[in-house]
């Protein structure tokens, strides 16, 4: 019963992790930018990995005068 237990927590820690973990950090990292900095950053692909580690991908930041700032 335990490992049962053990082995349906880990299976949802996992779907988490690869599944909305990553959808979650990209919608709040793009709105955190845009009320802190007025600009708006494009963030086109965030990836976790919950076992070995977490990646973010393609940023770029746009001032809200259209200019980009940063990859």
């Amino acid at each position: 019963m335990f490992k049962k237990i053990l082995l349906a927590v880990f299976i949802f820690y996992a779907l988490f992790g690869f599944i909305l973990f990553p959808l979650i950090v990209k919608s709040q990292i793009e709105n955190i930018a845009a009320q802190e900095t007025s600009s708006k950053l494009s963030v086109d692909d965030v990836c976790f990995n919950p076992i070995l580690r977490c990646k973010s991908e393609a940023c770029c930041l746009r001032h809200w005068m259209k200019r980009r700032l940063h990859r």
